[in-house]
């Protein structure tokens, strides 16, 4: 919920199996707009366009999916989310930050983590943000080598 209405981020797939990110907006929280960037008239972003997919330069270009984003105050978003290096390569968390919800800047340590940190880790889930006053907390699902599941908790300053 932001000052304005509502914000949504969502990911999906295409044709040939690539992910991206989109956003919507919402005043009410029933009749929502897909972000479209008004320079791209050709499709498939025609009526629609990605706010990260792997277009974006860096770690993330390759299907970048599961997002949660947090908002503190009008100027300053952070965004965790799920994706991979390559096509054979497992999957791990970035991080972003925005000013305008829209335009994200990857962290240049991306991967911030991977599932190689995790102690007998084999695949991440899903993942969630939380914050305190003073606190961003990580939380990750992942399975593992005994074919189990655990949560994790990664935790940094806000």
């Amino acid at each position: 919920k932001t000052t304005d209405g509502y914000i949504m981020y969502y990911f999906g797939y295409s044709q040939n199996g690539d992910s991206a990110v989109g956003m919507a907006a919402s005043i009410d929280g029933v009749a929502w707009r897909k972000y479209d960037n008004p320079e791209t008239t050709a499709a498939p972003y025609l009526n629609s366009d990605p706010i990260l997919s792997n277009n974006t330069p860096g770690w993330e270009n390759v299907n970048p999916r599961i997002v949660r984003v947090l908002q503190f105050g009008q100027n300053n978003w952070i965004m965790a989310f799920l994706g991979s290096a390559g096509e054979n390569e497992r999957n791990a968390i970035g991080y972003a930050t925005s000013s305008d919800g829209i335009h994200w800047i990857p962290a240049e340590e991306n991967p911030v983590i991977t599932i190689d940190s995790i102690p007998d880790g084999v695949s991440i889930l899903n993942l969630d943000l939380v914050a305190t006053e003073d606190t961003i907390y990580l939380f990750l699902v992942c399975t593992r080598t005994d074919d189990s599941s655990a949560v994790y908790v990664a935790t940094r300053p806000r």
